[in-house]
């Protein structure tokens, strides 16, 4: 059964929604791995990052809220990646525990905001 995009969002929202609730974060495969169960797809990591969680930065800078794709990082680096830093105006050429540093900023603004678990109507 083929999937649209909203529900990709959709699901891609409510796991980053409890993940925030949780104080935690997750990779970039952890988060397909867990689309994929909910929603029955196999989408790659890569394929999510480039449709939800682009969609969802958008959504969250534009309404002045802390980028919540912030809580997807890299398995190694344990940081998001470049797009996420670039979107938040923060230059990738840092030295790592400058990226980490910004990181832990924006990720704490996640964790004390009260998110609705309920997607946007409209992104």
């Amino acid at each position: 059964m083929a999937h649209t995009q909203n529900e990709l969002n959709r699901c891609a929202w409510t796991i980053l929604v409890n993940v925030a609730r949780e104080r935690e974060y997750i990779t970039y495969q952890e988060l397909a791995n867990r689309i994929n169960r909910s929603i029955g797809t196999t989408y790659s990591a890569k394929h999510i990052g480039q449709n939800a969680l682009d969609l969802i930065e958008r959504f969250c800078l534009k309404q002045g809220l802390p980028d919540l794709t912030a809580l997807v990082v890299e398995q190694q680096k344990e940081i998001p990646g470049r797009d996420f830093f670039e979107a938040n105006g923060v230059p990738y050429d840092l030295p790592l525990p400058s990226l980490r540093y910004r990181w832990t900023l924006i990720r704490d603004q996640i964790w004390d905001t009260s998110w609705p678990q309920n997607p946007p109507s409209q992104w």
